[in-house]
């Protein structure tokens, strides 16, 4: 407790604890003051499918200052679910995700943590644990709230896409096409003559190509995407990130060039 009251700061504390002033004074020009406060503890001890737990909180209305994870245990079932559901190229079957959506999204925790990951999620690569802990208030270890959200957003993926990844895949197959054989034109026909002219035409050529095609693909993929989750609530709905992607295309596309 005393290092949660020391890292939480005094305002903190104030809230907590009633401090009374009892002593204030001068020592080589500085002031000080003394307050003295008393708060009651609490050790709570439950048992939990046959396990058992103790909770250590102060203050009224109790604050836990050390918190089991008890949700460790009470997800154990869903974790090995998703482990087992994964393929050994760390991808899960949609027909599974959705089994898995509709088996949990009455789960409260589950299913205001999925809700939380389509509300809030940016990057495919972002990992939500905090407010899953947040939503268990803290009654879960940092590793189990890792791995969970982890695995909840390839669900979120399967069941809410936020991309058509064979759309993307065909049209960035035709920009990667249009690319060499530019690439391939200028160097047969112009280059020798007009290094630095033919060099800007190829660019101004597959610079609008990437671009058309891109304007097509997003288009495309946001029309699936849109019809894909018309399936589930709106709540449930991650926002499309076709920016994705096209930030990867346009990586490549100056290598290829």
């Amino acid at each position: 407790m005393g290092h949660l009251l020391n890292q939480s700061g005094v305002i903190f504390c104030q809230e907590k604890i009633a401090f009374d002033h009892v002593k204030s004074g001068t020592i080589n020009d500085s002031n000080y003051f003394v307050y003295y406060g008393k708060v009651a503890s609490l050790e709570q001890h439950f048992q939990l499918q046959g396990k058992n737990y103790t909770c250590y909180a102060f203050s009224n209305p109790p604050y836990p200052f050390v918190r089991p994870a008890i949700f460790d245990d009470i997800f154990a079932d869903e974790l090995n679910f998703l482990e087992q559901a994964l393929s050994n190229k760390n991808k899960i079957d949609k027909k599974k995700a959705f089994v898995f959506f509709k088996r949990y999204a009455n789960q409260p925790i589950l299913e205001r943590t999925m809700r939380e990951i389509a509300k809030y999620r940016r990057t495919s690569n972002e990992n939500l644990a905090k407010r899953l802990e947040n939503i268990c208030l803290g009654f879960i270890s940092q590793k189990m709230s890792t791995k969970l959200t982890h695995y909840l957003n390839k669900i979120m993926d399967k069941v809410s896409p936020v991309y058509s990844q064979v759309t993307w895949q065909i049209f960035t197959f035709f920009i990667l096409l249009v690319t060499l054989l530019t690439t391939e034109n200028v160097l047969e026909t112009s280059f020798k003559n007009h290094p630095i002219s033919s060099i800007f035409v190829g660019a101004v050529i597959t610079l609008l190509a990437t671009f058309i095609f891109s304007a097509l693909a997003w288009l495309i993929s946001s029309i699936i995407v849109f019809w894909q989750q018309r399936k589930i609530p709106s709540e449930y709905r991650q926002k499309m990130r076709n920016r994705e992607p096209f930030q990867r295309l346009s990586k490549i596309v100056p290598l290829v060039f």
